[in-house]
């Protein structure tokens, strides 16, 4: 069980006395985005993690077998984000939003790479306010089958999680060790022979995305952008999805322990 899948199995209490603990030491965003980068005019979203959605998308294991440490990484984020967004594994050519799969039909990746997230082309995505909605069934995350399993089982986990973290919206760290900044998209330094420092999205690398990508954070400019064309899994209708949104908790407690998570309530907690 990792640090955060810890910390959200404890009462509410103990969760929000962790969390104070933590944002003193946690500093802004780790993670840089695809608008941050440069690489996209807007980051690449899905509208089901929106604020209008049901907070949750598929995603399809296309192997046979299906090697555990895909679904290992992707749950991971799963686990440590909770009901706040839910990741959910379906049987290939299910309803899916991304396909996790070897190289081969769909594609492969550059030379050298264990593993890559396919970049949408022009008519895989719509424009939606400052962003683009990723269209259903068009993402697809490849694994080179020969360079994947030149690693141990524990960075084979960190790397479905970390093509993961692209399918979030967020950008390498190329020449930087996981370790030292403390984010699963790190990418240099690594001993493919080692167990993996980090197997997980860190606090900060969740903050980017839930904060900086989908914008659910007030002090990061909160934005409802509405239903987009709505793309949902089963064409869920809205109300729906507004109800099922309900069921997953108040969201201005989620966005409230999650800003504190990333020390930018503190001072304001002082002062109520």
């Amino acid at each position: 069980m990792n640090f955060m899948s810890a910390l959200r199995r404890t009462s509410p209490l103990a969760f929000a006395s962790l969390v104070l603990i933590m944002a003193a030491a946690a500093p802004s965003d780790a993670s840089h985005t695809f608008k941050d980068s440069g690489r996209f005019a807007g980051n690449m979203l899905y509208p089901d993690l929106e604020q209008a959605g049901d907070h949750v998308i598929n995603y399809a294991l296309c192997a046979n077998p299906v090697p555990w440490e895909w679904t290992a990484g992707v749950e991971n984020w799963d686990t440590s984000f909770g009901t706040s967004m839910d990741f959910n594994g379906v049987a290939c050519l299910s309803n899916q939003e991304t396909k996790l799969t070897w190289e081969g039909a769909d594609g492969s990746c550059p030379p050298g790479a264990s593993a890559c997230w396919l970049y949408p082309l022009p008519g895989e995505y719509v424009t939606h306010g400052d962003h683009f909605d990723l269209l259903n069934g068009h993402r697809v995350i490849l694994f080179n089958s020969v360079i994947y399993y030149q690693f141990s089982p524990s960075c084979r986990v960190s790397i479905s999680a970390h093509e993961w973290g692209h399918n979030m919206s967020l950008e390498d760290h190329d020449a930087e060790n996981p370790c030292t900044i403390g984010s699963i998209m790190g990418k240099g330094g690594i001993d493919p022979a080692s167990n993996s420092c980090v197997e997980s999205p860190t606090g900060k690398d969740m903050t980017t995305v839930w904060c900086v990508v989908y914008r659910s954070c007030s002090w990061h400019g909160f934005q409802d952008w509405g239903p987009a064309a709505d793309l949902t899994p089963g064409g869920i209708a809205y109300a729906q999805r507004a109800a099922r949104l309900c069921s997953h908790g108040p969201p201005v407690l989620r966005r409230f322990l999650l800003e504190v998570l990333d020390g930018r309530r503190v001072d304001r907690l002082g002062k109520t």
